[in-house]
């Protein structure tokens, strides 16, 4: 693993949950825009990039899972909020 691999990871675990979880509005908003393109003007290059797009925000998802899991295991952190 890389130090640059090490730092991200160790970050992901130094983020509250609910840090984690504020920008779900915007990537529904954001991802809700690029499906209705999708739908309007379909491309091979447009589905690409929300496919991407897609992936990226499954990663985040699973990260807020694992902060709430490591939360309720008592590794919490002050949420802010």
């Amino acid at each position: 693993m890389t130090p640059a691999e090490v730092a991200a990871r160790r970050s992901v675990f130094l983020t509250s949950s609910h840090d984690l979880l504020k920008p779900l509005p915007e990537i529904a908003e954001s991802i809700q825009a690029q499906l209705l393109e999708a739908h309007k003007r379909p491309t091979p290059e447009r589905l690409e990039r929300l496919a991407l797009e897609l992936d990226g925000i499954r990663r985040h998802v699973l990260t807020c899972r694992a902060a709430l899991q490591r939360e309720a295991d008592g590794g919490r952190l002050a949420s802010g909020g």
